[in-house]
């Protein structure tokens, strides 16, 4: 081969290389379905923190109420089995309903 062939040669590889570690960085940065399901948990565990702090305003039976379904969002990691379909969305989780008050 002659040396601009061999030149061409040597960056299409490195490209290639460079553009298949791209990928991989891109793939590793997707969470498992597993972190991603924890992921959203502890973001509602944080939207409902207010329901268990003593000056909420709540009765005592919401409190209770709240205090149920945080539970069941600490659960939720050893009763559902998280998945990702084709487009990357987390599937086969089911998530508690959260108290209406």
């Amino acid at each position: 081969p002659n040396s601009e062939n061999l030149t061409v040669q040597i960056f299409a590889d490195r490209h290639a290389t460079e553009w298949a570690a791209l990928v991989q960085a891109e793939l590793d940065a997707i969470p498992t379905a597993m972190q991603a399901m924890r992921n959203e948990r502890y973001r509602r565990l944080l939207d409902c923190d207010w329901t268990q702090l003593s000056d909420n305003g709540l009765t005592e039976e919401e409190r209770s109420q709240w205090a149920t379904y945080r539970q069941e969002l600490r659960d939720i990691t050893s009763t559902q089995t998280p998945a990702y379909d084709e487009d990357y969305t987390l599937i086969n989780v089911t998530w508690p309903t959260p108290p209406s008050s």
